[in-house]
């Protein structure tokens, strides 16, 4: 499955906010919203492309992966 990562960066290019959208025109919404949240510029907002396994095995070290970014300090 294709989803969108949609990253907000900070000064020093560490994320500062992190979403996921089903589709680009969700991840185009969802960066002027994190535009508007840390009071960033359209350049500061990055999408990426995400490729999501949807085999049961690779989906849950997918989202295994994802809890562990999470878990460091951003």
């Amino acid at each position: 499955m294709r989803c969108y990562t949609v990253k907000a960066l900070g000064k020093d290019a560490r994320p500062v906010g992190i979403r996921y959208a089903g589709t680009a025109a969700d991840a185009k919404t969802t960066r002027e919203e994190l535009m508007t949240v840390f009071g960033l510029n359209k350049k500061d907002v990055v999408i990426d492309t995400a490729v999501i396994e949807t085999q049961k095995d690779d989906l849950l070290v997918f989202i295994n992966d994802l809890l562990r970014k999470q878990d460091k300090a951003v």
